[in-house]
């Protein structure tokens, strides 16, 4: 399986580090041209997700809290949360009906992820930007 990742251009996407983090886990990095969040639209409607589920309701003190409320949600949204767009599925059951394996976040690569994405302490959540896709 070949994994691509998806973001927009913020400064830790364009980052050396994230580069060479793709590089090493042998991902295809793209970037959606500037002002242009359409061509991201699944993971745009996830961050309003996201944002109106989670983080609007909550305030984390530690990074350790808020991977663990993520990593719940990321949970719900793929496993429970019923989609419209996915036959009234969710998408791990959707997957199944279509017979798609789809490439989920492990743990690890999730920490990864919110290492790299941390900023100041925190994480700041309308920069994580992200969509991965299996071709």
């Amino acid at each position: 399986m070949h994994a691509v990742i998806r973001t927009d251009n913020g400064p830790q996407f364009v980052s050396r580090l994230f580069g060479d983090m793709c590089e090493s886990w042998e991902m295809t990095y793209e970037r959606i041209p500037p002002k242009t969040p359409d061509l991201n639209a699944f993971i745009e409607s996830f961050h309003s997700n996201i944002d109106r589920d989670l983080f609007r309701k909550e305030a984390f003190n530690t990074f350790e809290e808020a991977y663990e409320a993520v990593d719940r949600y990321m949970d719900f949204y793929n496993n429970r949360r019923m989609h419209t767009s996915l036959r009234n599925m969710p998408p791990a059951t959707f997957a199944e009906y279509c017979n798609i394996k789809i490439l989920s976040m492990t743990s690890d690569f999730m920490r990864k992820i919110f290492r790299l994405l941390r900023l100041g302490g925190r994480i700041d959540e309308k920069r994580i930007n992200m969509h991965i896709l299996q071709c």
